[in-house]
């Protein structure tokens, strides 16, 4: 099904393409996490699966930005919010520092954004979508449980 949208009624639903980009991703996000039952590992490996398989739009806007990355700053911020709704779901009882949220936030913002950029960009234009889900499924056997311990280890 093809749409057409001319300016007027793009901007009437949209106020500029980064809208439309925030809307998709949201979207996705969000049926990730119905999907998984909220289970964070397995949203952001959803996510990470997701934003390579279509890493030429994510290419484009990094590569079109001049300033400080819109693209990175959105991307973090959807991480932060994923580790925020993990964290809540797991310190239920427990008071965890703001401080170290921010810290365990911030890891994972780092991680996933530094992957997410080394593969959009630079290493993996040549893989496959079932590379990637390969690749994929092995870092989230290999990672799977870290935000689990990390705050286990916290509550000690």
């Amino acid at each position: 099904m093809n749409v057409v949208l001319r300016g007027v009624q793009f901007y009437y639903h949209f106020s500029d393409i980064y809208d439309v980009l925030d809307g998709v991703v949201q979207t996705k996000i969000d049926e990730f996490n119905e999907e998984y039952n909220g289970e964070m590992d397995k949203v952001l490996m959803r996510f990470i699966e997701y934003s390579i398989i279509h890493r030429k739009v994510w290419a484009n806007h990094f590569l079109m930005q001049e300033e400080e990355s819109w693209l990175e700053k959105y991307v973090k911020t959807r991480i932060h919010y994923l580790a925020l709704l993990q964290i809540r779901k797991m310190s239920e009882g427990y008071i965890l520092s703001i401080k170290d949220v921010e810290i365990i936030c911030s890891f994972y913002e780092e991680a996933i954004f530094g992957l997410l950029i080394r593969w959009i960009i630079k290493e993996e234009k040549a893989k496959t979508v079932d590379e990637i889900k390969d690749t994929v499924e092995r870092i989230e056997k290999l990672f799977e449980g870290q935000l689990d311990l990390i705050i286990s280890n916290m509550k000690k």
